[in-house]
């Protein structure tokens, strides 16, 4: 867009187009240029919300079983409402749909494609980085 713009200005300044003509296109440049800086911004503040939320899951994870043993039944109630998306009863069995990230806690981390220089919060943010959270 702001290539697109200074093309405009030279075309202008060359004669190319009138001042009118100029002046409307400028306009339609300029509006379009703060609409995607905006969109940039808020998709770039959406991937910090993720990866402060990846933060958040992995050090809760770090303690879940001793907070599930030491919760009341309201605590084990919001646990699990922030862990499974979905419980389905069918005879005797229990299934669990969990919510992301945490399906990636229980299905595990990749090794191989982690890097062996990272910590384990880092390797549960590259894990969920790809995830819509």
């Amino acid at each position: 867009m702001r290539r697109q713009q200074e093309r405009l200005l030279n075309l202008h300044l060359s004669g190319g187009i009138d001042e009118a003509m100029f002046n409307a296109k400028n306009v339609q440049l300029r509006d379009l240029v703060a609409k995607l800086t905006l969109e940039l911004e808020a998709a770039d503040r959406g991937k910090d919300e993720k990866v402060d939320l990846a933060v958040k899951v992995f050090e809760l994870s770090q303690n879940l079983k001793q907070k599930w043993f030491n919760a009341d039944y309201a605590e084990r109630r919001r646990i699990l409402e922030m862990v499974c998306l979905n419980l389905t009863l069918s005879g005797a069995t229990l299934g669990i749909s969990k919510r992301k990230p945490f399906n990636c806690l229980v299905e595990g981390l990749l090794v191989s494609d982690s890097g062996e220089d990272k910590t384990p919060v880092e390797l549960f943010i590259d894990a969920a980085s790809g995830l819509s959270l």
